[in-house]
């Protein structure tokens, strides 16, 4: 099936993959148009009709091409109009925090204090969860936010298809497997976290937190593990919170303090433009009673064991460099 997918890719829409004003490529049926996600004009149909056959035993497929683009195909068992193929792309350089800033997905202030919460201080890491809808820019901040992970640590990311893309040399990308037809050969997101941990990680990133690997996840986390990032399917910061507790993740309340900071993102047209905006930062700052809480974010101290007055004066020194960083052609590699 992989190589029927992989034939009608390139002999129909290579122009395509190759356009770089496009986000997501969608085939719909046999003789039905394509269509595409056009940054600047939204779905719009083309001029392009596919008449496709892929056949194999499995109707379902999730893969990823060369250039990192990830694919979801399916056969007409499923889809009785015809087979289908979704394309995600990706950009060969992902964003950086100064791409984030410049297209106001975040402040420079924000970002500052991110810097700080990634980094740790050398000191305390934040674990630190990022949600929103689908295609809200939670994988785009990850990659961005990862560049604060300092160049020596040993990194592990986690994933069902590979989107996450990070510059550090230590770094060690995994990637589940479904089962095979008639055998039982899956290797879960679960599966690689409980062997992760015995990899001597000094970070973990978990793609799209889903499952009883959020269980896994914050068990780690309890027992030493900071500086743990994942992102959620969610639309704030209490509905992903009440998503981890209930099943199929199922993290006990007493579990989620050691959660530092959610950060939550939406897309939304803003003069016929789509954008990606982060609109809500809450740090937990522990329970009461049986109440998890949150609040937006107000001080550091919690993190460091600096004044929160040293905190301050750090995050004002870091928002002028990303401040000018977002403004130039600096690239971001002089950060480090």
């Amino acid at each position: 099936m992989q190589s029927e997918v992989k034939k009608i890719l390139e002999e129909k829409i290579a122009s395509l993959l190759l356009d770089e004003g496009l986000e997501e490529i969608m085939v719909i049926g046999d003789g039905s148009p394509v269509y595409v996600y056009d940054k600047k004009k939204g779905t719009v149909a083309i001029d392009m009709v596919l008449e496709e056959s892929v056949n194999d035993s499995n109707p379902l497929l999730n893969a990823r091409l060369p250039d990192g683009s990830r694919v979801n195909a399916t056969l007409s068992t499923v889809t009785p109009r015809g087979s289908t193929i979704t394309i995600r792309k990706f950009k060969r350089e992902p964003l950086t925090i100064a791409d984030l800033i410049r297209h106001k997905t975040m402040s420079p202030k924000l970002a500052a204090f991110l810097w700080v919460a990634v980094e740790g201080l050398r000191t305390k890491p934040a674990n630190i969860l990022i949600l929103g809808g689908a295609a809200t820019g939670k994988t785009t901040t990850l990659n961005a936010l990862s560049y604060f992970i300092p160049a020596n640590e040993r990194i592990i990311s986690i994933e069902n298809t590979m989107e996450v893309s990070l510059k550090h040399e230590h770094w060690i990308p995994m990637e589940t497997r479904p089962p095979s037809t008639g055998t039982k050969n899956e290797v879960t997101m679960d599966a690689l976290l409980k062997n992760a941990l015995r990899m001597r990680p000094d970070r973990i990133i978990v793609g799209e937190v889903r499952g009883e690997e959020a269980l896994t996840l914050f068990a780690a986390m309890n027992t030493g593990h900071d500086g743990c990032t994942a992102t959620i399917h969610a639309n704030s910061a209490r509905e992903g919170l009440a998503r981890l507790q209930n099943h199929p993740m199922n993290v006990p309340d007493v579990m989620i303090p050691v959660l530092d900071i959610i950060i939550a993102q939406k897309k939304q047209m803003e003069k016929g433009k789509l954008i990606r905006r982060v609109f809500e930062v809450a740090e937990i700052s522990g329970r009461e009673g049986g109440n998890i809480l949150t609040n937006i974010i107000q001080e550091l101290a919690k993190l460091t064991n600096l004044t929160v007055r040293e905190i301050d004066e750090e995050i004002e020194r870091r928002e002028a460099i990303l401040d000018t960083l977002a403004k130039s052609n600096l690239k971001q590699d002089e950060l480090h």
